[in-house]
């Protein structure tokens, strides 16, 4: 999970520079603050749940939409692989969650 706060983080630096013409200064400080706040709000009960629900469907998309452009844009697979992927990565996030509560070392 640590790879996609920092991946969110480092994607809204970029928007902020690229779509609202933000300095470069600045735009490292939003998404240093984006990276705080995902890591503050993952560490809370009701925070897990929502990233982690919210990147569990982001990456569910990621899946279909590769599983919708692979298959010659069959919604059928595009629409198992959704479900699959959500699914999938909902029991990643559980079992990081669980791993980082029991005090195992994650990742």
């Amino acid at each position: 999970m640590t790879a996609s706060r920092f991946a969110l983080a480092i994607a809204s630096g970029f928007l902020a520079n690229g779509l609202l013409n933000i300095h470069p200064a600045l735009s490292v400080l939003i998404g240093l603050a984006v990276l705080a706040a995902m890591y503050l709000l993952q560490r809370t009960k009701v925070g897990f749940w929502i990233i982690g629900g919210l990147l569990s469907v982001f990456w569910g998309l990621v899946f279909s939409l590769m599983a919708w452009e692979f298959s010659g844009k069959d919604m059928v697979w595009t629409y198992a692989v959704l479900g699959l992927g959500i699914v999938l990565m909902m029991g990643l996030h559980i079992h990081a969650r669980r791993r980082n509560a029991s005090g195992e070392a994650v990742g």
